[in-house]
Formats: C-alpha cells, structure tokens, sequence
C-alpha cells in the first residue's frame, strides 16, 4: 500500500503567537494561551487568546460549571449535561447569545474515559428553560470513570474549562487500556498514518502530520468538518495535558496558577506552538496538514484526529475518528549523522589498509639472510 500522501483539504494558513496575561485556574492542570484576536500577526492573520480554566477552582471571571442527571450515570441511559455560562462571584448568569460561534458552534464538549479509548467530540445547544445554559443528552457505551472539558469563546478570548470527572456503571470492564504506538491504523475503512520523527522528545518541537488513503491505498478528499479540515484533539493519559486544535492556528500552552494567587510567569507549555499548514507535494495538487507541538511532559499521550471524506453521509456534526497513542521520551538516542558515520567508515577503512600494507612490507628475518649471503658470494 501506498505511503505517500494522499489528503486533498482546503488551504489551511498559520498564524502567529503573543502572550497574554493568563487566567487563574488549578495548579494540577495545564492551560493554553492563544494570540488571536485583537491584532495581526506577521502572517496577516486576525488572532485572538484562549485561556484554560479548572471548574473546580475558578472562583471569578467566566466560569462554565456542568451538572449532569439523571444520578447515578448508566450505561445505555441518556444523561442530560447542562453547562451553567456565569461571572463569579456571584453566579450570574451569562446569555449563551453574549458567546462567540467558533468552529460554527457556540460550544465544544470533548470527553474521554481513563482508558483513552472512549472519546467524544459533542456540541450542546441552548436550553429552552434558561438562556444561560447550554444542554445536550449523551449515551454512554461502556462503564468508567470520565472526563469532560467544554470549549467557549467570548469577547475574542477562547475558554476551555476542565470538568470534575464523573463514573458511569454498567456491564463490562471500567477500563481496558492497550497501549499500541502504531503509526498506521484503519478507521472506519479510511487507512490514516500519522508521521513524525522516530522518537519524540520533550521540550522539542515535533512536526506531526496526518496521511489519509482508502483501506485499498487510494487517495481520499475530504470535506470541511465545522468549518476547518480537520480536527486535533491531543490528551494525556494522565488527564493533565490537553488540546484541541484546528488548522491555521498558532497556540501556547500555559500553566496557570491557582486561584486567587497572583499570576506568574513560571510557564510550562504542552504545545508551545501547535499550528497546521498546507504544503504542497510535487505534483502541485496534493497538500499535507502539519501540527507543530511542543510536549513538555515525557509519557503517553493519545491523539484523537477527527476528519470527513467528500460525500460522506455522516450527520453534519460528526467525523471519523482516528486514534493514535504519541511516546514522548526524556532525550532521543545519540544521533550519529550521515557525515559522521562516512568519516567513522573512512578512519577504520584507512586502518585495516594500513594494517595490511604493513603486513604485506614487512621483511621476514630469513630474506634478509638470504640476500646477505648472495652477496657474500
């Protein structure tokens, strides 16, 4: 099967990154910090800031607090999340219409269970009863522990709140978690491969880029899925790193400090700079999306990417998901480059010649009698 690329999207573009002041939130979780808004960066492109918030722990500003019912959680039972827009202190309540459409939604939850292999990507709409609430029902497969960030923007500034965890029961194992760091997987008939360096390494920026072919290796086109190519959801596995990122987008991730200490600058990014562009293959009709991330922690991370082939019949608001588990080491192994290994090749070539002229010269004690006593004669 072919492995060269084969992806047909709309042009994507990048833009530039600034800091922003960050917001407070749990000192356990990590934030992010985008520039995208209220200015052009050197590409040209509008930018605006997204801030991380803990629910648990954000006690002033914009706050998103989920409940969820009926209790307790079932497997095969629609749960009704409502997720409460409000200023603290105070509770007060925020018109969802005050919120900003991005990514043709006014809100993006993203779920997933311990395991990492459970992952949803849902868009709430706005409750009949209470305009400051947002509302959606979800059925859960499988029994576990779970959990959920919700994603608004207001005002230009992004928000991506983490959620308490919540447990659903049922049958079946809570957790099934099989680590496998292929970089070629089948989803829903689509091969995807994911391309990097062999080893990824923390701190050091990676290029990672998605191929996508029919299970037979044909090319695929695909389609806009709420409003950009594709979708790029990175998670740790220990539920502290998070992203969800979209092409033409240039992030920081921050780590905010918790509420109400002051705010600092002792910065630790999960994706100091996490932004897709189009490059255009050989043949001039072919572009390829890469993700430029910056880890900062070493251990697993899953990435979900979420995209639609052309034609696809899927309901507008939902994608094929392709998962992918991403080792991040501490250091690389020692590399050796090119040159450095002809120059090793060279040395010891010139050693074993040398030995052997040497071997080859060397005059034996019984020639040197021999031509001795020819010349006595």
């Amino acid at each position: 099967m072919p492995m060269t690329s084969g992806m047909v999207m709309p042009q994507a573009t990048s833009t530039g990154v600034q800091q922003q002041p960050q917001a407070s939130a749990s000192p356990t979780m990590q934030g992010m910090q985008m520039q995208m808004g209220s200015g052009q960066s050197m590409s040209g492109m509008m930018t605006h800031t997204i801030v991380y918030h803990d629910e648990a722990s954000s006690k002033e500003g914009l706050v998103v607090n989920m409940n969820a019912k009926p209790v307790p959680y079932k497997v095969g039972s629609p749960v009704a999340f409502n997720f409460f827009v409000n200023q603290k202190p105070g509770n007060i309540p925020v018109p969802v219409t005050d919120l900003q459409v991005n990514h043709q939604k006014l809100m993006h939850v993203i779920g997933i269970r311990s395991d990492m292999n459970e992952f949803f990507h849902v868009h709430p709409t706005i409750s009949p009863d209470d305009t400051a609430v947002m509302t959606i029902d979800h059925t859960f497969a499988k029994p576990g522990r779970y959990k959920i960030w919700s994603d608004i923007m207001k005002d230009n500034i992004g928000h991506v709140f983490s959620h308490p965890e919540i447990s659903v029961q049922g049958d079946g194992p809570t957790e099934n978690k099989q680590v496998s760091l292929d970089r070629v997987v089948l989803a829903d008939g689509y091969q995807v491969t994911l391309k990097a360096d062999a080893t990824i390494v923390k701190n050091k920026l990676a290029i990672i880029s998605f191929d996508l072919h029919t299970a037979a290796g044909g090319l695929v086109e695909i389609e806009s899925y709420l409003g950009v190519p594709m979708h790029l959801t990175i998670i740790k596995d220990d539920w502290k790193q998070f992203i969800h990122a979209h092409p033409g987008m240039m992030m920081q991730m921050l780590t905010p400090t918790p509420a109400p200490a002051p705010r600092t600058s002792w910065f630790n990014s999960l994706i100091q700079a996490a932004y897709a562009h189009d490059v255009t293959m050989a043949n001039g009709s072919i572009p390829i999306l890469d993700f430029y991330l910056n880890f900062p922690e070493t251990g697993l991370y899953r990435a979900f990417v979420q995209f639609r082939p052309k034609g696809s019949t899927l309901p507008p608001d939902e994608a094929i998901t392709a998962a992918f588990w991403i080792e991040v080491k501490d250091k690389a192994p020692f590399p050796i480059p090119q040159w450095g290994f002809l120059l090793m090749v060279s040395i010891v070539s010139m050693l074993i010649l040398s030995w052997a002229v040497k071997k080859y010269l060397k005059v034996k004690p019984e020639d040197v009698s021999f031509v001795r006593e020819r010349s006595e004669r």
